[in-house]
This record gives structure tokens, C-alpha cells and sequence, in this order.
């Protein structure tokens, strides 16, 4: 009885470790793919950032403007009016 017992500790005492190890090298695998992700959040930020930077640039007043002098869009135009106005004055 006591060697069964002795036996039986010694084989769940490797069972743990061999578990321990299985944790410890899954952790290392799983730290390596968060900096693999982290990196890449970091490089899609950057590139978000660029992105909404030439947004702000082609939306941009100035840019509508410099981009109409090159075009020689020099002329204002006035609105169209088709008849009366009875929609917009509320009549």
C-alpha cells in the first residue's frame, strides 16, 4: 500500500511538472504572437494617421482652391432659380 501511494505521488508530481512546462512554453508562444499583433496595431495606427491627414487635405478648403487655380475655375457661379420660390419661403 505505502509503495502504491509513494508511486502514485511521484508519478502526479512529474504529471505537474511536465503541465507546468506545457504552460510555460505556451505563454512564451502566445507572448510572441501579442508583440507580433502589437507591432502591427502600431504600423496600422500610422498608417490610419496618414491616411486621415491626406483626407483632411483633399477635404480642405485650401485645397479645393489651389486646386481650382490650377484648373482656372476663376468664376463664381450664381444659383439657378426655376420659378418661384413658394417651397423655400414656406408658401
Amino acid at each position: 500500500m505505502k509503495i502504491l501511494a509513494n508511486s502514485f505521488i511521484w508519478i502526479l508530481f512529474f504529471g505537474l511538472m511536465l503541465g507546468n512546462v506545457y504552460v510555460f512554453v505556451s505563454g512564451l508562444t502566445l507572448s510572441d504572437q501579442i508583440h507580433t499583433f502589437e507591432t502591427s496595431i502600431t504600423k496600422l495606427r500610422q498608417e490610419n494617421t496618414d491616411l486621415e491627414t491626406k483626407v483632411y487635405k483633399v477635404e480642405s478648403i485650401t485645397y479645393a482652391a489651389s486646386l481650382a487655380a490650377e484648373l482656372d475655375y476663376d468664376k463664381k457661379t450664381e444659383p439657378v432659380f426655376f420659378g418661384e420660390h413658394a417651397v423655400a419661403l414656406n408658401q
